[in-house]
C-alpha cells in the first residue's frame, strides 16, 4: 500500500531519512489521508516492533478525526526510558 499516491512522497521521505542514517523511521500508515491530510498527530514511538519493517506502529484510532483527513506518525527513533 505504500506504492499508492497519497502516500509515495511520504514512503520515500522515511526511505531517504533512513539511508541518511537518522536512525530507525517507521512508515506512514497509508491508510490514513497522506499528503491530502489536515491534521498531522505525531506519536511517541511505540517501541522496537516500529524498527525498519515495514510497519507503521499505529497504537490507536486517533478518535473521532476521519482516516483521510489525519495523518498519524511515531517519532522518536529511541525507546523512551521514563514518564
Amino acid at each position: 500500500m505504500l506504492d499508492l499516491p497519497h502516500i509515495i512522497p511520504l514512503a520515500e521521505y522515511c526511505r531517504c531519512l533512513r539511508a541518511e542514517g537518522r536512525g530507525t523511521v517507521p512508515e506512514f500508515d497509508p491508510r490514513d489521508g497522506g499528503v491530502a491530510a489536515k491534521v498531522l498527530f505525531l506519536m511517541e514511538k511505540p517501541g522496537p516492533v516500529t524498527d525498519d519493517n515495514g510497519l507503521t506502529g499505529r497504537i490507536g484510532s486517533g478518535g473521532a478525526v476521519c482516516l483521510t483527513t489525519r495523518l498519524s506518525h511515531n517519532v522518536g527513533g529511541w525507546p523512551s526510558n521514563g514518564p
